[in-house]
């Protein structure tokens, strides 16, 4: 089957980008780490956050791009998305609220409620204050549904109208959002209206218009770099070493960085996925397929991986004496991704196949309006050349795991 394997791959490393940042952030807060190391963690989860908000905005129109202006899209795209999202989110939430209340923590119902329906809820003003639900790593999630309504609605239209709802749409938003907060306060929106209108809502329609790009051009056109995996990996580590450096003088106010920088970490992370989406195809190997199956388990790694950090802490300090930090990174590291590709394989698959059979029409589901072009396999071509090269239709209920986005939860 062919995918846009990269882009799964590059899911797969923006999870496990956001994996080694809380466990190095939660070591921090019993070890001794140099400022550096600590920013640098942070800008790793940050990176990743930011890969997946552009990769999302890709795949929601790559899957739709025959289905806008068709009768029923809106509510069978959304469908699908509610499918795929929700009942995993509900799950850890329940899994985090269990053990609040084991603990005897306090449990706000409002803010229980307000999780539960991707509805950013308002925080008081403060130097660390940000908009968290109650599993504070899903709080992107929230960005998620309301760029899935966004989307939901521009595609009443046809393709040519519904595209330009989605741009005018995200940059009216972007522009209002100035009126209340100004592009230059990169500090975390603390307000629901701020926080819906926040610039990075931007990087979902940059994804959009890679979509965009990628079905306009040409077969030949489209591989424009023959190694883009390599170059991805140099271009993260790169990025991430050279944000460190720059601004380790920032301390408590790391997540406020300067506009201008700001920008430029962005513009690396569009970067990347179009290097993943217009880069020669990635073929299926011993190397990439436990990759690609990193990518498919990445929506439960990231809602998961908090738990399992925390676990193997716990376990760390069982051990007397306890073994080295790199040690303990390592074994978390390598047990939120096993669990969170049993939690794939387990729970989040079977429910997601039953929903999807009893939400979306038959039809929806076998591809029919909604499939992607046909994309040219990179393997095996047939002897006859391109006429009879093996050619494979990307359909959005099986060809791409089409998970959003997970990320840090800081």
């Amino acid at each position: 089957m062919n995918r846009l394997h990269s882009v799964q791959i590059m899911r797969g490393a923006a999870a496990s980008l956001v994996v080694v940042d809380h466990a190095i952030l939660r070591q921090a807060e019993w070890g001794t780490y140099a400022w550096t190391t600590q920013l640098t963690a942070m800008h790793m989860g940050a990176f990743g956050v930011h890969i997946f908000f552009v990769i999302s905005g890709f795949i929601m129109v790559h899957t739709s791009y025959d289905s806008f202006g068709k009768g029923g899209a809106p509510s069978n795209f959304m469908a699908r998305r509610l499918a795929r999202i929700v009942p995993l989110y509900w799950i850890a939430t329940a899994t985090e609220l269990t053990l609040r209340a084991i603990k005897g923590a306090p449990i706000d119902p409002t803010k229980v409620l307000y999780s539960l329906l991707f509805i950013p809820q308002s925080v008081d003003p403060g130097p660390t204050a940000a908009i968290r639900p109650v599993l504070a790593v899903g709080w992107t999630l929230n960005y998620e549904m309301f760029f899935y309504v966004i989307f939901a609605v521009a595609l009443l239209w046809e393709r040519r109208i519904g595209i330009g709802v989605l741009v005018s749409t995200m940059l009216a938003l972007v522009l209002g959002g100035t009126l209340l907060k100004p592009l230059t306060d990169t500090s975390d929106p603390i307000t629901t209206l701020t926080f819906w209108t926040n610039p990075t809502i931007l990087l979902f329609l940059a994804g959009a218009l890679i979509a965009v790009a990628w079905k306009a051009r040409s077969t030949a056109a489209r591989f424009i770099t023959a190694y883009p995996l390599p170059i991805c990996a140099a271009l993260i580590a790169w990025t991430v070493w050279i944000f460190a450096q720059e601004l380790a003088d920032l301390s408590a106010t790391a997540y406020q960085v300067p506009l201008a920088w700001r920008l430029i970490f962005w513009t690396v992370c569009v970067a990347l996925v179009a290097l993943c989406v217009f880069g020669r195809p990635v073929k299926v190997n011993w190397f990439t397929a436990p990759l690609i199956k990193l990518g498919d388990a990445s929506y439960s790694i990231y809602l998961f991986h908090s738990f399992v950090v925390i676990a193997t802490e716990k376990v760390w300090w069982a051990l007397d004496p306890p073994l080295p930090a790199s040690v303990f990174l390592i074994a978390a590291f390598f047990t939120s991704v096993a669990s969170g590709i049993v939690i794939h394989h387990l729970i989040e698959t079977p429910i997601e196949r039953w929903l999807r059979v009893r939400l979306i029409p038959a039809r929806s589901r076998t591809g029919s309006g909604a499939s992607a072009s046909p994309l040219p396999f990179s393997g095996n071509p047939h002897p006859s050349g391109d006429a009879g090269r093996a050619r494979t239709v990307l359909r959005p209920d099986r060809d791409f795991d089409e998970a959003a986005v997970w990320t840090d939860g800081r």
